[in-house]
């Protein structure tokens, strides 16, 4: 029943934040561009199964219901679990001593009665991870595959702690179940689980290195944990074959990845020092340096003075939770937990990262070093937990304060979203769903009437763009949207970053692009020589510099909607291509 009820609490504090983005259509942000048919994967990654996953449901769901049960499973995840790796971590109620995370009744007089149960301080944690700066962040920007990662970290975190407690065959291919599909949802959660992975089990060879059959006790973790790396990596084959042999999409990204894109994508600071306060504040991505979306400091809801004060008293409970825990023997915890903190704040702020990229394989895959924050989080939650327990039980050691104890654990748990106010209802109005108009789906239609096989080009030439009907900056969606292939700017521009997956027929077509203005009336040839045939031009951003479309001697408006025109290339010939 416990269950089933902190199951409905997390639930309805999901609906709360997605509030008005139920409604029918998309919930268009920066990188979360759903479409409405959820294709095949056209390459094999680590997140092939998941993207075969959402075009079976596809065909029995419409896209935009998959798009918002899986925004609704991401929040309900992540609260319910942190809700019970902290229970994990308390462990039974009856063997609960007066130490690090137990139940806390503070009795006084009758009137000055009061209790805090070990439920409130599960709610507090879970909601602490399920609203927070990071998630928020990660939310505006669309990024529904790395919250996927941080969502299950909980999960993975507890089942990698009953793993070390008694290793054995069960626990072990449980625990590479989850790493399976970590992996699967989101490759960038793959660093974090291995930071956490490696802090637990490092901690239980320190425990057993004094115990009695040390020596066996140590080989069976091993040995053990050997079983669950082997079954990961098995499972995990299909992409980390290719990967590793440099021939997969995967591998071919990271190795074009620079200097120039660390940079691009680096976390917000000036400095190291700067950059580390702010991951501890768990923001610091670098789509808040792009004004990407409003600041929680910033909106009007919470003071920055205010703000400040709340975040300062979340670092509050966590320094107390790790210092209550340090002298009620709970050493190890603290040392797990207070590790993933420091490990995520240096790595998110990118210390050490240029090296880190040149010697550790693949870890130049992370040119934006912040998603390491979901570590700080993942220790703040036990962390804060443990310390809420010690703020309330020193209020009801004294006398005076007793009456104060259960006011302040309700405030406390209040904490969380006061600290992220922005991400409650819809992102404060600055999410909306939102339908594709009517000429989209025209012109697909008459790009299918075309049995010819041809190539469509997609202007305004930009890999992002502001398009009014999402109301927003936002991936361009139209390589997913239309059936036929559609070519788009692969053009990031951010200073630094590089072209994603560059191609010769891209860049040739940049560069067709830019002397079409200047009285250039060779575009349509040009572009037949790489197969296309029609334009789409969208009237968004800035369509209007390309009125000399009209002008180009092989182009012709065949059709002109509200949302956007197309465009034939006359000297397109199918025996030519």
């Amino acid at each position: 029943m416990r269950i089933l009820t902190a199951v409905w609490v997390y639930a309805a504090v999901a609906l709360l934040v997605l509030g008005p983005l139920l409604l029918p259509g998309y919930i268009l942000t920066l990188d979360m561009v759903f479409t409405p048919e959820l294709r095949m994967p056209a390459q094999v990654t680590s997140s092939y199964v998941f993207r075969v996953l959402l075009h079976v449901l596809d065909l029995a769901l419409p896209a935009d219901l998959i798009q918002k049960l899986m925004l609704f499973s991401i929040l309900l995840l992540s609260g319910y679990g942190m809700h019970r790796l902290v229970k994990h971590m308390m462990g039974p109620v009856e063997r609960a001593k007066a130490g690090w995370l137990d139940i806390v009744t503070v009795r006084g007089t009758a009137a000055a009665r009061s209790a805090v149960p070990q439920t409130m301080v599960l709610y507090f944690a879970g909601l602490l991870y399920m609203v927070n700066p990071f998630t928020y962040g990660r939310l505006m920007a669309g990024q529904y595959a790395v919250l996927f990662g941080y969502a299950l970290l909980p999960w993975l975190a507890r089942s990698v702690v009953v793993f070390a407690a008694r290793p054995g065959w069960k626990p072990a291919l449980a625990l590479a179940g989850w790493a399976v599909v970590v992996s699967i949802v989101s490759i960038h959660s793959i660093g974090p689980a291995m930071i956490l992975a490696a802090l637990v089990l490092a901690l239980q060879f320190w425990r057993q290195r004094r115990v009695r059959d040390s020596p066996g006790r140590q080989w069976r973790l091993a040995r053990y944990a050997a079983v669950t790396a082997t079954a990961w990596l098995a499972a995990s084959s299909y992409w980390l074959v290719p990967a590793l042999a440099g021939a997969s999409p995967t591998a071919q990204t990271v190795a074009g990845f620079t200097g120039g894109d660390r940079q691009a994508f680096a976390t917000t600071g000036s400095n190291a020092a700067e950059r580390i306060g702010n991951v501890l504040g768990l923001q610091g991505f670098w789509g808040e340096g792009h004004g990407l979306y409003i600041m929680p400091q910033y909106a009007g809801m919470t003071p920055q003075w205010l703000w400040i004060g709340l975040a300062l008293v979340l670092l509050g409970l966590v320094v107390t939770g790790a210092v209550s825990g340090w002298r009620h023997s709970r050493r190890g915890e603290v040392a797990v937990f207070g590790g993933c903190v420091v490990a995520g704040a240096v790595l998110a702020a990118g210390v050490g990262g240029e090296w880190l990229a040149v010697h550790v394989p693949f870890y130049a895959g992370y040119r934006e070093p912040h998603k390491f924050a979901m570590l700080v989080a993942l220790g703040y939650g036990v962390l804060s937990a443990a310390g809420f327990v010690a703020v309330v039980r020193m209020l009801g050691k004294r006398q005076s304060m007793q009456p104060w104890a259960g006011a302040v654990a309700g405030l406390l748990l209040a904490l969380p979203v006061a600290l992220t106010p922005t991400m409650v209802w819809g992102a404060k109005g600055q999410l909306q769903a939102v339908q594709y108009p009517e000429g989209w789906y025209a012109v697909n239609e008459r790009l299918n009437d075309d049995a010819d096989d041809f190539r469509t080009l997609f202007l305004p030439w930009h890999m992002y763009m502001h398009m009014d009907f999402a109301g927003r900056l936002i991936a361009n969606p139209a390589r997913n949207f239309f059936d036929k292939p559609v070519v788009i700017s692969d053009n990031p521009e951010l200073d630094g970053a590089a072209l994603d997956r560059s191609s010769p027929a891209t860049r040739r077509i940049t560069g067709a692009l830019a002397v079409a203005g200047d009285n250039d009336r060779s575009l349509g040839a040009t572009l037949a020589d790489l197969d296309v045939k029609y334009i789409i031009l969208a009237k968004d951003n800035d369509y209007l510099t390309y009125d000399y479309l009209d002008k180009q001697a092989n182009l012709t408006r065949v059709a002109d909607y509200p949302a956007m025109s197309l465009y034939r290339n006359e000297a397109y010939t199918p025996e030519r291509n």
